[in-house]
């Protein structure tokens, strides 16, 4: 592995320490939402379904923690692109 490689992955490995570290300081409610977003490509209806909720709650609950990650990863430019994922499901 090259010395440049060598920052890149150390540069990836912190970011993800601080994105994981973000994201555990958020409320339960918006890091759930965010994770069925993300991880599991869930749609604003399958989340309320899934937590029992109507839609606009975890519209909220995702933006204000995107918001949240957004401030708390600023430094970050890996993360400069956070935006809403439904957004890439119209």
């Amino acid at each position: 592995m090259s010395e440049a490689d060598t920052r890149d992955t150390a540069a990836g490995d912190t970011a993800r320490a601080a994105l994981d570290a973000a994201l555990s300081r958020l409320p339960d409610d918006q890091r759930q939402a965010i994770e069925l977003a993300v991880g599991a490509r869930m749609t604003y209806h399958q989340i309320a379904n899934h937590v029992g909720v109507p839609g606009n709650v975890v519209q909220q609950r995702i933006n204000r923690g995107l918001q949240a990650l957004h401030v708390a990863l600023r430094d970050y430019p890996q993360f400069n692109g956070l935006h809403n994922p439904e957004s890439d499901r119209s």
